[in-house]
């Protein structure tokens, strides 16, 4: 399993994984079975790393989802920004849709590159954006 699904795991099961000074809390943790609380206990780095991604992620206005993987934020009823990471490369795009149809009518990729790199693009970009509709 990825890290995401095992996050997915624990959500759906009705604990919730905090992060608070570099540390991983796990609450409602005795919910948990003891071999997937090793597995955190194991794999704290990587699962921090995801964590404080979608933390950062939503700062800049984007909803998760999926947890280290996917972000997408809706600029308007048509426009649709995503971040995502294919291949272990962080891409930044927009669809545009028309009404009445659920198939993106243009694509548009913004930026390519490391997490930091699209994240940065990413928040130029809705600046941007709000500067524009001001």
């Amino acid at each position: 399993m990825t890290v995401s699904e095992i996050i997915q795991t624990v959500e759906s099961s009705g604990c919730m994984l905090q992060v608070s000074n570099g540390r991983l809390n796990i609450k409602q943790g005795k919910r948990l079975e003891p071999s997937l609380v090793q597995w955190f206990k194991d794999n704290k780095t990587t699962v921090l790393e995801v964590l404080e991604r979608d933390k950062s992620m939503k700062e800049i206005g984007f909803m998760v989802g999926v947890a280290g993987e996917i972000y997408m934020q809706s600029m308007s009823h048509r426009s649709i920004i995503y971040v995502e990471c294919r291949q272990g490369k962080w891409v930044l795009w927009r669809e545009n849709y028309e009404q009445g149809r659920t198939v993106a009518k243009r694509h548009k990729i913004l930026a390519q590159g490391s997490f930091y790199e699209v994240q940065a693009r990413a928040s130029s970009y809705f600046n941007y954006l709000k500067g524009v509709s001001a």
